[in-house]
C-alpha cells in the first residue's frame, strides 16, 4: 500500500541524487552485474540489475527500519531462485553470482543455448509529507519459460516509525471500501452489477477482493492487481482509481509528526 493519509495527494515525483523529502535525505543506489559472454555475445547473456532509493539521513529509528526493510526486499526481489528468505544471500553481489551461475549451469546442460537471462529490481520514492512515506518497487524476471515475469509492490511506512502501514492502519471500514472497489472494477471491465466475475475470467472463481496494493496517486485512491493476482497472465495487470471525494470518509486520520 502506497501514500495512505487524509488530506493530500501522492505525485509522482522524479528524484535527484541526495534529495531531501520531508524528513528523510534519500540516496539513490545502483547495482549491476553481467555474465562474461555479454561483453561478445549479447545472446549467451545474463544480467543483473538494482536501481532503488535509501533514506541515508533523518530521525532515528524510522531511516534505520525502513532502510532495512527496502534492502529486504530488494534482496528478496533480485533472489528469484531462492524458495525461502532463509536461502536468500546476504548480499546483492552474492544474489548476482548464484543468478549468473545458474545461467552457466543452463548452458552446459544445453549446449548452443542462446536465450539472455535477466532479473531488474526498481525502486521510486513517490512522495513524502512527514507522515507517510511511500515508494514503489518494481520487478522483472526472466529465467527461461514461457515469459518473463514481472510485478509491482507499493510500500506505506510510517515516517515516524518506519514500520510498513497495512490497509486496516489506512482505512476504517474495509467492507465498504470493498464494495466501492468492486463497483469500479466492475465499470472499468464493462461488467454489470449482476454479471459473474468468474465467468468474465476474473478472480479464478472465487468472490471479489481487494489487491494486495493499494495507495494515492495523484488525487486518487489506487488499486493494482499484479498479473495472475486475478486473471491469467495474458490479461496483464489491473488497475484503476477511486477520487479522494468518494473515499475521505474512510480513511483513517494520521497525526502529523
Amino acid at each position: 500500500m502506497c501514500c495512505l493519509a487524509l488530506g493530500w495527494s501522492c505525485e509522482q515525483d522524479k528524484m535527484s541524487e541526495g534529495a531531501t523529502k520531508g524528513a528523510f535525505e534519500w540516496k539513490n543506489q545502483q547495482f549491476f552485474k553481467k555474465s562474461p559472454d555479454c561483453q561478445s555475445d549479447t545472446m549467451r547473456c545474463a544480467t543483473v540489475k538494482a536501481s532503488y532509493w535509501l533514506p541515508v539521513a533523518g530521525p532515528e529509528p524510522a531511516r534505520r527500519s525502513i532502510s532495512d526493510t527496502l534492502m529486504q526486499i530488494v534482496r528478496r526481489s533480485l533472489a528469484i531462485f531462492a524458495i525461502t528468505d532463509e536461502e536468500i544471500p546476504p548480499s546483492l553481489d552474492a544474489i548476482a553470482n548464484n543468478f549468473l551461475a545458474e545461467y552457466d549451469l543452463m548452458q552446459q546442460d544445453e549446449p548452443g543455448y542462446e536465450i539472455p537471462w535477466s532479473v531488474e529490481t526498481t525502486g521510486e520514492l513517490l512522495s513524502e509529507n512527514g507522515q507517510v512515506v511511500c515508494m514503489e518497487i518494481a520487478n522483472y524476471a526472466y529465467a527461461g519459460g514461457v515469459h518473463p515475469n514481472s510485478y509491482v509492490t507499493l510500500l506505506n511506512f510510517d515516517a515516524a516509525s518506519g514500520r510498513v502501514l497495512r490497509l486496516k492502519d489506512i482505512v476504517t471500514d474495509t467492507l465498504q471500501l470493498k464494495r466501492m472497489a468492486e463497483a469500479k472494477f466492475r465499470e472499468v471491465k464493462g461488467l454489470a452489477p449482476g454479471d459473474s466475475l468468474s465467468e468474465a475470467g476474473y478472480f479464478w472463481g472465487d468472490a471479489f477482493t481487494l489487491p494486495e496494493n493499494i495507495g494515492f496517486k495523484g488525487d486518487s485512491l489506487y488499486f493494482y492487481y499484479n498479473p495472475y493476482e486475478i486473471a491469467a497472465y495474458v490479461d496483464g495487470p489491473t488497475y484503476f482509481a477511486l477520487p479522494l471525494s468518494e473515499v475521505k470518509s474512510i480513511l483513517r486520520k494520521r497525526k502529523k509528526h
